[in-house]
């Protein structure tokens, strides 16, 4: 079970780690066009057809993640494809006009129905606005806390304690009698020393009968 929950642990390292990076080089991008991608789908719904979507907006240090959706007349064409991406000059960041609005947080609902500038039925976004900053310092804490508690495992095994309790092994370096973790190997397989009770929860072998 324990090498099970690291490996979900590090998985989420890593895309952690990915959403960073690219908080970053969409900054630097950002220098020479705002980009937009889109994920959308549409179903009849009467005599309607209602699209909803997904989209990740993206200029002048901030990142826009909305959710949309609009109704049409049937017989009106459909959007073109269920994925979109592109580039665009600028695009309208500032919901408010106040200190956090113009630091580049915000949060947005905006409903209109047809005869207010719009062909639709009705029309609803919803958006939610976080600078690159702000997104690059989120998605970083996990991968820095992880590189963080790897560096003091490894420190404590150089010093000749248990990597996962820092117990002293140098008069028992085959297994920590305080925890039982052999060292390398999953501490959900390491084996209890003789006459250590399995800790609860852990799963009945032919060691621990």
């Amino acid at each position: 079970m324990r090498c099970l929950a690291r490996y979900i642990l590090n998985t989420l390292t890593a895309l952690s780690l990915l959403l960073c990076v690219a908080a970053v080089v969409d900054r630097v991008l950002q220098r020479w066009h705002c980009h937009w991608i889109e994920v959308l789908g549409w179903r009849a719904e009467g005599s309607e057809r209602v699209t909803r979507g997904v989209s990740l907006t993206t200029g002048h240090g901030v990142a826009i993640l909305t959710y949309y959706a609009f109704a049409e007349d049937v017989g009106t064409p459909p959007p073109k494809g269920h994925v979109g991406y592109g580039a665009m000059p600028d695009v309208n960041w500032k919901m408010a006009d106040t200190r956090l609005g113009r630091a580049g947080f915000g949060v947005d609902v905006f409903r209109v129905v047809k005869g207010q500038g719009t062909r639709a039925s009705w029309v609803m976004m919803r958006n939610l606005e976080a600078p690159n900053w702000f997104l690059a310092a989120l998605f970083g804490v996990v991968p820095v806390a992880r590189l963080v508690r790897v560096r003091a495992r490894r420190r404590r095994a150089a010093q000749g304690g248990c990597a996962r309790c820092g117990y002293d092994l140098r008069a028992t370096p085959d297994r920590c009698p305080e925890c039982g973790t052999v060292p390398g190997v999953c501490a959900s397989r390491a084996v209890p020393a003789a006459g250590q009770r399995p800790a609860p929860g852990a799963p009945v072998t032919p060691w621990t009968r």
